[in-house]
């Protein structure tokens, strides 16, 4: 069965199952129209919502997620590995350097011994030789 109570503005239905229908009961607005407004029904729990979002803007985040993520693994990789080569050519430069003034320093030595035994020293040229193969 339905029990009826009436605010002062207000028209509540109750039925059995304890929802609640309301509505605005009929009463007169300015110049005589009458206004009415259709029944509410609300229940205990409330309807079980749709997503706000549609599934494919869903899946398509979480598969941006999951390529930001890689992205970055492989970001902290390169870094690694460009630190290592960094600090590799770096030590290669370093001996390069070593070697030249190891080569000058012998000159140099080369050149007093030279001096010293009353002879000279003719520093080394270099070495190049253009071959040209003429046909005929």
């Amino acid at each position: 069965m339905y029990t009826i109570v009436r605010s002062s503005v207000r028209l509540r239905i109750y039925d059995g199952n304890n929802s609640v229908f309301q509505g605005v009961a009929r009463q007169p607005l300015t110049r005589g129209r009458m206004r009415t407004s259709p029944l509410k029904v609300m229940a205990d729990k409330p309807p079980e919502k749709l997503p706000t979002v549609p599934e494919t803007l869903l899946k398509k985040r979480k598969r941006q997620q999951a390529i930001r993520e890689a992205q970055a693994k492989a970001r902290v990789i390169l870094r690694k590995r460009t630190k290592q080569k960094r600090k590799l050519i770096f030590k290669r430069a370093e001996s390069y350097v070593k070697e030249y003034r190891k080569k000058e320093q012998d000159e140099i030595r080369m050149k007093r011994t030279a001096k010293k035994h009353g002879n000279f020293y003719i520093p080394d040229e270099p070495k190049l030789a253009f071959v040209i193969r003429i046909k005929g």
